[in-house]
């Protein structure tokens, strides 16, 4: 008699959590949104390697890499809003790249200037 109560109340647990949630419950509005970082300038336009330039934008915090026309540059300091970089040897001109901890890119709207 215990086994068979037992039996049937597994079986009301099973059916009324899967014919009592609605579609909407099941949706992927639970997405988690990662945050992107957004390089809107930097300055100077123009430096030498070796040089710091400064990153400006918006969730700029999680950045772990930065690099410039695929060249990694050295994070110097960071906020929310700015990165401090130094141009690494073997720079070359051409795009920013931010890269934060959750894998997200973002690119400066200009390539930079890397005077050799």
């Amino acid at each position: 008699m215990e086994k068979r109560f037992l039996s049937y109340s597994v079986l009301i647990v099973v059916l009324t959590t899967f014919f009592g949630c609605s579609k909407e419950d099941w949706s992927s509005d639970y997405d988690v949104k990662l945050p992107i970082p957004v390089v809107s300038s930097f300055n100077p336009g123009s430096a030498k390697v070796g040089e710091t330039i400064t990153l400006t934008g918006t969730t700029l915090s999680n950045v772990s890499n930065v690099w410039i026309n695929d060249q990694s540059a050295q994070i110097l300091s960071q906020s929310e809003t700015q990165i401090q970089i130094k141009i690494g040897v073997g720079s070359k001109t051409g795009k920013i790249k931010v890269r934060n901890v959750y894998r997200q890119v973002g690119f400066a709207p200009n390539d930079i200037n890397v005077i050799p």
